[in-house]
């Protein structure tokens, strides 16, 4: 099994309710849509200091979020939202060595940026950074 995994931070306002947002992430390579989930709200649910939202069915099966095995998101003392994001890579072939993250909030366009693949032991990593 084959996993994407992204780390970056986003500034956002106050207001930001990861348990009441709709989430959409969109990867493409050299212009080619890769993929695509969205978290709709209620999905992402409080947990201590964090917000999560986990589906080990994702694994095997795809889940019931387009692939989406694990989110988690934190805000730090700075006020900068730390995401931690983990997919079921479903996309298969040769690909670009760039990949471009988008990531919007109730259709809104809060994430875009474009890095290299890094390869791990069980998929591609992607340390994004902050936007």
């Amino acid at each position: 099994m084959s996993f994407a995994y992204f780390r970056f931070g986003l500034d956002l306002p106050d207001s930001f309710d990861p348990t009441a947002s709709e989430i959409l992430f969109e990867i493409d390579t050299g212009g080619t849509p890769l993929y695509s989930g969205v978290l709709l709200p209620g999905d992402v649910r409080k947990r201590g200091h964090k917000w999560m939202f986990r589906d080990p069915k994702a694994k095997q099966s795809g889940g019931i979020r387009d692939g989406i095995t694990l989110f988690q998101v934190g805000r730090n003392n700075d006020g900068i939202w730390k995401f931690h994001l983990k997919i079921r890579r479903g996309f298969v072939g040769d690909l670009d060595p760039r990949v471009r993250v988008m990531m919007s909030v109730d259709g809104v366009l809060v994430y875009d940026r474009e890095d290299d693949w890094r390869k791990r032991s069980n998929g591609l990593g992607f340390d994004l950074g902050r936007n």
